[in-house]
């Protein structure tokens, strides 16, 4: 059995998307299921939003290019504030993954607070480093934190790393 593409028309049928919260509601009742007109459809299932139509599980953010441009992205969606729970149509944007990467949050277990910035106990300075195409380029070592930082901070503007990386 093969599954039909979800279309436009077939969402707009089944659910309401508010661009201003990103929620989607339901438009009708589901049978033999617990899902009702007017609910707010989907379950958080790790980090995104899920919702399920006609069998098959979509997240919200993708549903979202859907329902407002009439197709699917065709690469990924970036949530520009970094919270995958948040699918206003104003927090979203198609990106490639090299631009989904360069608006990333900070790391769990990043000890400096910035991406790309540490501390090199060989010369006892403060390194700086950022990637760019998949290479790994060093930007210097630094005698200070905040030397170290303002050079990583230039070169994300000079590598169009988006504002909100590391944040």
């Amino acid at each position: 059995m093969t599954r039909e593409i979800l279309t436009q028309d077939r969402l707009k049928e089944m659910m309401h998307y508010c661009p201003t919260t990103g929620v989607f509601t339901r438009r009708i009742d589901v049978p033999s299921s617990r899902y009702n007109a007017g609910d707010i459809a989907g379950c958080v299932a790790g980090r995104y939003r899920h919702i399920m139509i006609d069998r098959a599980s979509h997240t919200a953010s993708r549903l979202a290019f859907l329902y407002m441009t009439g197709s699917f992205p065709c690469k990924f969606v970036d949530h520009i504030n970094h919270n995958s729970k948040d699918d206003r149509w104003a927090n979203l944007r198609e990106v490639t993954l090299q631009e989904n990467c360069r608006n990333r949050s900070v790391q769990y277990n990043n000890k400096t607070g910035v991406p790309g910035v540490g501390w090199y106990k060989k010369y006892d300075k403060w390194v700086a480093r950022i990637s760019d195409s998949g290479k790994r380029i060093l930007l210097g070592y630094f005698d200070s934190k905040s030397e170290a930082i303002a050079a990583r901070k230039f070169a994300e503007t000079k590598y169009g790393y988006h504002p909100n990386h590391g944040k």
